[in-house]
């Protein structure tokens, strides 16, 4: 039940003030508030406040978000735009959820001849892009009689005959989340991103 409200605002930073004229930096400016119904979720939404923004001549050249409404097709649709999505990307799932499996950073991806080898060396067996509910991906396939004898087995795959699938989304995309998720490890990023936590007095304010 109820609503949620989607806030957007500019960034002032405090040490941005003119040491000459002594004149403080540009305060906070609300750019765009969006309300929905309460259940939509947040990465529905970075697109259409992008929209919102687009339609008002204030599209952000960097946008800080929280994880909520950072992905892979965010990234590359504020891309698109000319925006530098900047948001926390959770990391990947690992095939049966058992975190010590080998995960995809871990294999070597020939986009261009449509194979991947696996951490032991081993070359991909079939390569087929499909429709995984409405986003395309890539599902990777390696020869079963070369993975049931592989001394790291119970590392690789949860099956107790078949060999390793690996998932992957188009080459775009995966590339632009891999960097993104490695950028994001930085000092640097981090110092970036601490900007976004302005936001939380602005919604706390419009809350009371």
């Amino acid at each position: 039940d109820g609503y949620k409200t989607h806030w957007s605002e500019t960034i002032s930073d405090p040490a941005g003030d003119d040491p000459v004229t002594r004149c403080p930096a540009l305060p906070n400016v609300v750019t765009n508030v969006a309300t929905t119904p309460a259940p939509v979720t947040d990465h529905e939404m970075t697109g259409l406040v992008h929209d919102q923004q687009e339609d008002h001549q204030v599209l952000p050249g960097e946008h800080a978000v929280d994880a909520g409404y950072a992905s892979a097709d965010a990234l590359i649709a504020a891309r698109a735009r000319g925006i530098t999505l900047l948001g926390p990307l959770l990391a990947g799932a690992p095939p049966g959820g058992r975190a010590r499996l080998f995960p995809a950073a871990a294999f070597t991806i020939d986009w261009d001849h449509h194979q991947v080898t696996c951490p032991r060396g081993q070359l991909s067996a079939s390569w087929t892009c499909y429709d995984d509910r409405g986003r395309d991906s890539v599902i990777v396939k390696f020869p079963p009689a070369a993975c049931r004898p592989c001394p790291v087995r119970a590392r690789c795959t949860t099956s107790k005959t078949g060999g390793r699938q690996l998932g992957l989304r188009p080459r775009e995309v995966h590339q632009a989340l891999t960097a993104a998720r490695a950028a994001q490890d930085t000092d640097a990023w981090k110092a970036r991103y601490r900007a976004r936590a302005g936001i939380e007095g602005t919604i706390s304010q419009a809350t009371h």
